[in-house]
Parts: C-alpha cells; structure tokens; sequence
C-alpha cells in the first residue's frame, strides 16, 4: 500500500514538471543540444543577412552622395537664375568640418575630388573667378564620406562651374563627365555612379557605364 502511494507520489511531481514545462519553457531550462541547435541556425542566418546588409549600405551610400551633390548644383543653377546674375559652385579647401565664413577659398590646383566640400557663391562680373567675397557666399558645403571620391573623367576635370542669369553654362559645348567612385578599388561598377552636367545646367545621375555623357 505504502509503496502504492509512494509511486502515485512520483507520478504527480512529475506530471507536474512536465506541466510547468509547457507553460513556461522557462521553468525547467533548455538543453546544451537545444542551445547548440538555435546559435547553429543564428549563425547560418546570420551568414546570409550580414552581406546583403553591407550591399544594401554601399547602395545607399553612394545614391545619397550623388544626390547631395546633384542638389548642390542644382541649388548653385536656380539662384543664378532668381537672382539674375552669375553663380558659381566651386571644389572647397576645407580640411574640416569646423566652417568659418571667410576662411574657405576655391580649390585651383592639386586633387580634384569634389567630395572635399564645395561654395557656392555670386559672381557679379560673370569671369569664372574663383575668388569671392564672404557676403558673396551663398553656401558652404561641408565634405562629405572620406570613403568615395567625386572626380572629372576627363584630362581637364572642372573644379568650378559658372551658371548665368539663364542657368546655362557659358562656354560648355558638351556635358561635363563626373564619376562617384569608392576609395575601396575592390568594389566593382554597381558602386559607382555616373553625373553628366549639360551645357544647359541640367543634372543627371546613372549607374556606371564607362564612356563619356551624352
């Protein structure tokens, strides 16, 4: 008899746990098998999220510095027009991200890599000068990703751009080849873009095809 209650005893408790187990999994742990299981199959997710992560960054990456830059032009062109004089938009000297009005000149020599920066300033006598004054500056852009680089294709890549009262550009006969590449060599084409600026002011952006802009 006693033994009889004993096993009814045994039985309850463990009824009981397996009970607690199912409603909370918490209650009675996990297995070493269980926990190699779930970090195997974090892993292997893992493995296959983190690279179309990083091509999912590039991708946006060089789509907001091309618009940035687009804007900036885009900008330098419209207050030619509404202020109805000259506007230039220029490669910065700056160094820094600490700006200071009157400190910051056009870049005439040296690298060509409007990602340094850039001023857009008046031009009252509508020369091209890249020397302003600082109630002439309209804006200073701040340098961008250190990681991508804006430059010229061609063997004389323009570091300043002048737009007239008209928004066009005087002496420009065909459209000005730019190419926003990644410092990183290794990176292919599908990283790079390419901004074609016409004779009549107009930005467009395109994956990169090689070749001049047409």
């Amino acid at each position: 008899m006693i033994k009889y209650q004993h096993q009814n005893l045994v039985n309850h408790q463990s009824a009981m746990r397996t009970l607690l187990c199912l409603r909370g999994r918490a209650a009675c742990g996990f297995t070493l098998i269980e926990v190699m299981v779930v970090v195997s199959v974090l892993a292997i997710i893992m493995g296959l999220a983190i690279p179309n992560l990083q091509d999912f960054v590039r991708r946006n990456t060089v789509s907001s510095l091309a618009n940035e830059f687009n804007a900036g032009i885009t900008q330098a062109r419209s207050e030619a027009i509404t202020r109805n004089t000259c506007v230039s938009i220029c490669q910065s000297d700056l160094t820094q991200y600490d700006i200071k009005v009157g400190s910051v000149s056009c870049v005439t020599s040296g690298a060509n890599d409007w990602m340094r920066g850039w001023v857009i300033y008046v031009t009252p006598r509508c020369d091209g000068s890249a020397v302003f004054a600082p109630a002439d500056i309209i804006k200073i852009a701040q340098p961008l990703s250190s990681g991508y680089e804006l430059f010229g294709a061609s063997s004389s890549p323009p570091r300043r751009i002048m737009f007239d009262s008209r928004g066009l550009i005087p002496g420009l006969t065909s459209a000005t080849n730019l190419t926003l590449t990644p410092a990183d060599a290794s990176l292919g084409d599908a990283y790079r873009r390419q901004i074609c600026i016409s004779s009549s002011g107009r930005v467009t952006t395109r994956q990169y095809l090689g070749g001049e802009c047409t």
